[in-house]
């Protein structure tokens, strides 16, 4: 059944990957599958919806501007740790292009004007950078304090009607804008500010390429990150605990037969039931326990995963690439390093936009 409704489509397209695939086929492989591995969580996190994915790209529906616009620019964000320490012709550069328009749907297709039109704006965007259209910065515009640079000389192929392009700043972009531009407003950093205080339950899931494509070295175990472990155990502590319900339901459930109609046949099952029990009984127990002692732990495992990055970076970060690196929750990594400025182990440095940063100082000087 086909009907139309109104949406915030958009694109994104790793930039130049039918070069890199032509030049390098299982790196742009790897590449893609980790900027998958990065994008899908956010995406989801703000509601988005991935109705289509091919070679280097996707196609993403939203019902808000506002959670689409955030969502680009998480996107963005968080892969700029990755990149700075990356080899230049291996760096996640993303272009994303945002409207607001008509589609239609039929079953799970989706196709019209819309879908054409946000295809032609990321076209217009720079590799690591962000293209909205007209209809989407009205909606913006009053609501995020972020730079907006109008591009002109914006004609899109194939589209008729005139349309005024806008180039959301996320200080990722590689290359110069655009056709000739002109600024719209100010303040980048005080926008990712709020943007990472509003979405601090958000996990921005950065893996490395290796561990996002390849398996563990041949002949030794994988190593699960620390958060990775910590929800396998508690799954685990869900599971031993049903066992245990269910062991008591099967004693309790032929205890009762047994009682009103004696059969040796009862004891059958529960032989069955007790030894269930008694096994989900000590499961529990064992799982309950190393629960307590890996939520004990966590502290200490993200503030180590935080002294790292520290050694790599130069001893500055905000939240949000601290985040990005460590593959902790945004919340989780604030958390740990207000705790260890608190206790004297970092500093913290506000710019004059508001931007947060911690410092760790250097004890070789």
């Amino acid at each position: 059944m086909k009907r139309t409704r109104l949406a915030v489509v958009m694109f994104s397209e790793i930039s130049e990957f039918a070069r890199l695939t032509s030049e390098h086929e299982s790196r742009a492989i790897e590449l893609l599958r980790e900027h998958q591995t990065m994008a899908k969580p956010i995406l989801e996190e703000h509601g988005g919806r991935i109705v289509d994915e091919d070679a280097g790209g996707m196609l993403v529906l939203f019902e808000s501007a506002l959670s689409a616009a955030q969502c680009a620019l998480l996107m963005q964000f968080s892969l700029r740790a990755r990149n700075n320490a990356a080899d230049g012709g291996f760096r996640i550069l993303p272009r994303i292009g945002l409207h607001l328009g008509d589609i239609w749907e039929e079953g799970e297709r989706v196709y019209g004007n819309g879908i054409n039109i946000a295809s032609r704006v990321m076209n217009k965007a720079r590799p690591g950078g962000i293209c909205v259209s007209d209809d989407v910065y009205r909606q913006l515009v009053n609501k995020m304090e972020v730079e907006f640079t109008e591009l002109f000389d914006a004609d899109l192929k194939n589209i008729s009607r005139s349309l005024a392009l806008y180039e959301l700043a996320t200080g990722c972009e590689s290359g110069a804008a655009p056709g000739s531009s002109k600024p719209v407003k100010t303040s980048l950093k005080k926008a990712l500010q709020e943007l990472n205080q509003d979405t601090a339950s958000i996990r921005v899931s950065i893996n490395r390429t290796q561990a996002a494509t390849e398996g563990p070295p041949h002949g030794r175990k994988e190593r699960l990150h620390p958060a990775r472990r910590l929800e396998e155990m508690i799954n685990k502590n869900k599971s031993s605990s049903s066992a245990l319900t269910v062991g008591v339901i099967l004693v309790a459930g032929f205890g009762s037969g047994l009682y009103f109609l004696p059969s040796g046949w009862w004891w059958v099952g529960i032989v069955i039931g007790l030894i269930t029990t008694i096994a989900a009984f000590f499961d529990t127990l064992g799982s309950h326990r190393n629960l307590r002692r890996m939520r004990k732990k966590m502290p200490a495992l993200i503030q180590e995963a935080i002294l790292g990055y520290a050694k790599k970076c130069g001893g500055s970060m905000s939240v949000a690439e601290a985040a990005a690196v460590t593959r902790f929750t945004l919340d989780e990594v604030k958390r740990e390093l207000e705790s260890m400025a608190n206790k004297g182990y970092a500093g913290r440095e506000t710019a004059e936009d508001g931007l947060i940063s911690y410092r760790f100082a250097d004890k070789k000087k």
